[in-house]
C-alpha cells in the first residue's frame, strides 16, 4: 500500500465516521420531533441493515469510496422521508 493509498483511505474514513455522525443527528432530531411511528422505524431499520450489509461488503472489498456513497444516498434518502412525511401531516390540516 501506497503513501497515497494510506491517505486516500484515511480520507474516506473521516468521511464516514462525519456521514454516520450526521446521519445520526438527524435520525435522533427526527425521533426527538416525533416524527416517526413504529412502522416508519421499522422501515427505516431494514434499510438500515441493508445499508449496513453493504458497507461491510465495500469495507472488505477495499472500496470505502462506494460506502461513502451508499451512506450519502442512505442520508438522503432520510430527509427526503422526513419531508414526506412532514408533508403528509401539512395534508391532514
Amino acid at each position: 500500500m501506497s503513501y497515497e493509498d494510506l491517505e486516500n483511505w484515511e480520507n474516506q474514513s473521516q468521511q464516514i465516521t462525519n456521514l454516520t455522525e450526521n446521519l445520526n443527528k438527524i435520525i435522533e432530531s427526527a425521533c426527538n420531533e416525533n416524527y416517526f411511528g413504529v412502522k416508519e422505524l421499522e422501515e427505516i431499520q431494514g434499510k438500515m441493515s441493508i445499508l449496513l450489509e453493504q458497507g461491510m461488503f465495500w469495507l472488505a472489498q477495499e472500496n470505502a469510496q462506494r460506502f461513502v456513497y451508499d451512506l450519502k444516498e442512505f442520508t438522503m434518502w432520510v430527509c427526503n422521508y422526513c419531508e414526506e412525511i412532514e408533508g403528509s401531516w401539512n395534508e391532514e390540516e
